[in-house]
């Protein structure tokens, strides 16, 4: 019910998978500063193009309600710290996936309802990426990580980060950041 302070800095970990909106000036509104004879275009600000990030939330029995809540919390840090111009696919999962939601808002990640509470598998997340009809631009896995890591070639056509909230766990492959639970 109530989420946690990011810990991560999304702006460092996923900038280079975003697209950016290349309109950095425009004659609407005209700059104001130059009202006579001629026009100039104001200067605006460059806008973040998220092509189907896909964040996947572990909700396994080793997985608690404050390391959940930490968990979904940095998603919500995300969206903030790209001021709501990113929009991620959450779902959760344990040994199997569960369908889930696109999150622009503080707002939708409060309507998240979590399901699990069994084992861990990342392959079944990683064969539900599989059966996707586009490749998505990134996936992140938010996990305490206690599960057997799939081999790197399942992963060939789109970036891994992991946000790991142990210290016991490093994945063999793809980026990753680790946040303490608070």
């Amino acid at each position: 019910k109530e989420l946690k302070e990011p810990q991560i800095s999304w702006k460092e970990l996923i900038n280079d998978l975003l697209s950016f909106e290349v309109s950095d000036y425009s004659f609407s509104p005209p700059d104001r500063r130059y009202q006579d004879n001629f026009f100039l275009p104001d200067f605006n600000e460059y806008d973040y193009q998220a092509e189907e990030i896909y964040c996947f939330v572990d909700t396994s029995g080793s997985v608690s309600i404050d390391g959940l809540t930490s968990l979904v919390s940095e998603i919500n840090g995300a969206l903030i710290q790209y001021g709501g111009k990113v929009t991620f696919k959450v779902l959760f999962f344990d040994t199997e996936v569960y369908e889930g939601r696109e999150v622009r808002t503080t707002e939708d990640i409060h309507k998240l309802m979590p399901k699990g509470n069994g084992g861990t598998s990342f392959m079944n997340v990683f064969k539900y990426v599989d059966k996707l009809p586009e490749k998505p631009k990134a996936v992140v896995m938010l996990t305490d990580g206690y599960a057997d890591f799939p081999k790197k070639d399942y992963t060939e056509d789109f970036p891994v980060i992991w946000i790991l909230s142990s210290d016991d766990v490093t994945p063999p492959w793809g980026r990753y950041a680790r946040i303490k639970i608070k």
